[in-house]
Formats: structure tokens, sequence, C-alpha cells
């Protein structure tokens, strides 16, 4: 039996409906449309699963199995979900939002030669953009940083009266 997990998000530019249903019955599509047995049916069930040292996780499990002509069920495929943006963030949300900013302005920069290497190294046809995207977000992320900064010397005006 197959196991797939599934990354939501992924393939967001090239279909609407970005959910672990509509990726298990496009799978199962495929897979019924390359079967040359035409008497075996494929079919779709989907659960929730726990998982994690306390069960503190849920995932959505979709399972594709197989119906010979006989009437025996077989599972040919678990697919699992994986919601990534919980994990990914965890440490950061628990951290304060000045000590988020200072690491920010660091990362900003610690890469503001590489911000210049992306400016001067115009070589290909789309690099352009794409630098231009880059220093788009590195600009905003210093907007962003600047206020932060900009902010703490008011909460110390602030806290002092």
């Amino acid at each position: 039996m197959k196991s797939i997990v599934y990354v939501p998000g992924i393939a967001h530019g090239f279909f609407k409906e970005d959910s672990i249903e509509v990726y298990a019955y496009r799978y199962l599509k495929a897979i019924d449309s390359t079967e040359e047995n035409s008497g075996k049916r494929y079919v779709l069930s989907s659960s929730k699963m726990k998982y994690g040292s306390r069960d503190e996780y849920i995932s959505d499990v979709a399972t594709i199995a197989e119906i010979n002509p006989d009437g025996n069920k077989t599972d040919v495929c678990k697919i699992y979900q994986l919601e990534y943006s919980d994990l990914l963030t965890k440490l950061n949300d628990k951290k304060n939002i000045f000590v988020k900013l200072i690491f920010t302005f660091y990362f900003l920069i610690a890469n503001i030669f590489t911000f210049i290497k992306i400016l001067v190294n115009n070589k290909k046809k789309n690099s352009f953009s794409q630098s231009l995207q880059y220093i788009y977000v590195g600009f905003i992320f210093f907007i962003v940083c600047m206020g932060g900064i900009f902010i703490i010397p008011s909460l110390i005006l602030i806290r002092a009266c």
C-alpha cells in the first residue's frame, strides 16, 4: 500500500480547489484510467487521524480502496494531509514582537549584499522581474523593521509617564 503526504498550498497555482479530497479524487481517477482490468472499482473514503506524542495534532486522511469483482476490498493508497503552518510558526508565536523585529532587521542587514548582487546580475530574461520582486519584499521587511524600531522610544516614553 502506498502512503502519500499531501502538503496543501503547493498546487495552489494550478488548481482552484486545494484540498486533500480534490487531490485524492484526481489520484483515484488517474489510477482508474491506467488500470487495465475493468472489473475493479475504486472508492474514496475520508477520516481524521490524531498524531503526536500527546495526540495534539489532527490530520485528514483519504483512503483509496480497490474493490474486486468478487467484493473484496483492499486499501491501495492512504493520503495524509500535513498542516505545516502551525508547526512552522509555533516557536515564533511565543516571542515578543520586538524580538521578532530585531531578528528581521538583522536578517535584512546581513543580506544587504545579496540584495545588491541580485540587482547587479541581470543576465537572464526573467531575472530583472525576479530581482524587483526580491527587492520589493526586502523593502517591505525594511519598512516593517523601521516602524518597529521607531515604536520602541515611544513605548519607553509611555512607560515613563
